[in-house]
């Protein structure tokens, strides 16, 4: 069984090419900082897919940690 969990991906970004430009752009600017709309446009940019939802739901906490900080007008 344990087999069977560790041979499936552990994260959406697992499969990301090495000279991709999402990579590069990760690399560079922090996720958890980049403002709501460069992380909009990062989406734009990646095909339909888990990684696509994956940075959706990056985008969906940043916004429930800014209302319940009170940073939403």
């Amino acid at each position: 069984m344990a087999a069977s969990i560790l041979a499936l991906p552990t994260h959406p970004l697992d499969g990301l090419p090495l000279d991709s430009d999402l990579l590069l752009t990760l690399e560079l600017e922090d996720l958890m900082l980049m403002p709501a709309k460069r992380i909009e446009e990062v989406i734009a940019g990646i095909p339909p897919g888990e990684m696509r939802g994956f940075f959706w739901g990056v985008l969906h906490m940043r916004n429930m940690l800014d209302a319940c900080m009170g940073l939403l007008l």
